[in-house]
């Protein structure tokens, strides 16, 4: 909460921008508050929750000593319509002047599946039949300000609370695809869907994310869609990292990276590429 991007930071938003792309971006949690610095680039940088777009909300943000920011916080842990109100603020964008018409890069952040676990009640019934109230409690007090031990079956409960959120952020997800169908771009729009951790429910004896570097957290998925680029089907072995994702946009637009930062283009791994181009990265002096 002490660090902030600097005002002159150019973000790949900036380099889309540059290049005739209109640009925006719809978040869903405190972390991507514009006073954080990564609205540069953006011609539309929102919250899709309305309460995060309010001067109370920027003053608790620019003051992070204050207690004010915790309120924040919490709200957005316990909005359980995020990934919805995401997704419709990004059609909602896309439609009008008709800018799906046009390049656009855009960023959407999903909060969802994070604790607290509050997906809506009929996504928690599709793994969780026998779902009631209290275990709403138990997904809601899930958070690192109030550690305990849990039970096997609490903890089984909870992980099916954590694959309604993740369900849910999926259906979401495939109600924006299925538009971008009916407007005629599914093969036009390059799509990169990654998350940037996952978390522990008892393995190692951790709970949560904030303290290890086990499977459990760093083991996320990296999928990338590029209609004529990449052959659907392919997998790689190879480790990347979210470093990597920003020059592999990039890439797969024919636009070029930063050569001073970490992060090199996955593109020749996903296009059949050997094992030795992460061995390189791994070797060089930027890793």
């Amino acid at each position: 909460r002490r660090f902030r991007l600097p005002a002159n930071t150019e973000n790949i938003a900036g380099k889309f921008k540059h290049a005739g792309y209109e640009t925006a971006a719809f978040y869903s949690a405190p972390f991507l508050h514009p006073s954080w610095g990564y609205y540069p680039g953006f011609d539309t940088y929102v919250s899709a929750a309305p309460y995060l777009n309010t001067a109370e909300a920027t003053d608790a943000m620019m003051n992070t000593a204050a207690p004010g920011i915790r309120k924040f916080h919490d709200a957005a842990d316990t909005d359980k319509e995020n990934a919805l109100q995401v997704v419709d603020k990004a059609l909602a964008w896309l439609e009008k002047d008709n800018r799906k018409d046009h390049s656009f890069f855009m960023f959407l952040h999903f909060w969802d599946p994070h604790y607290n676990y509050q997906a809506p009640d009929n996504y928690n019934r599709m793994f969780l039949p026998d779902f009631v109230e209290t275990d709403r409690k138990l997904g809601k007090e899930f958070t690192p300000r109030l550690p305990q031990e849990y039970s096997a079956k609490d903890i089984g409960r909870i992980k099916a609370m954590y694959d309604a959120e993740i369900r849910y952020t999926d259906d979401q997800l495939a109600r924006l695809f299925a538009k971008l169908g009916e407007w005629g771009l599914e093969d036009e729009v390059i799509v990169a869907v990654v998350s940037d951790h996952g978390d522990h429910f008892g393995e190692h004896g951790q709970y949560f994310h904030h303290r290890t570097l086990y499977q459990e957290v760093i083991h996320v998925p990296m999928v990338v869609r590029a209609s004529g680029l990449i052959k659907p089907g392919t997998r790689t072995n190879a480790s990347v990292s979210i470093y990597d994702v920003g020059p592999t946009l990039l890439d797969l637009a024919g636009l070029s990276a930063w050569s001073e930062r970490s992060g090199r283009s996955a593109l020749p791994l996903l296009s059949g590429g050997n094992h030795q181009i992460m061995m390189d990265l791994i070797e060089s002096e930027k890793y």
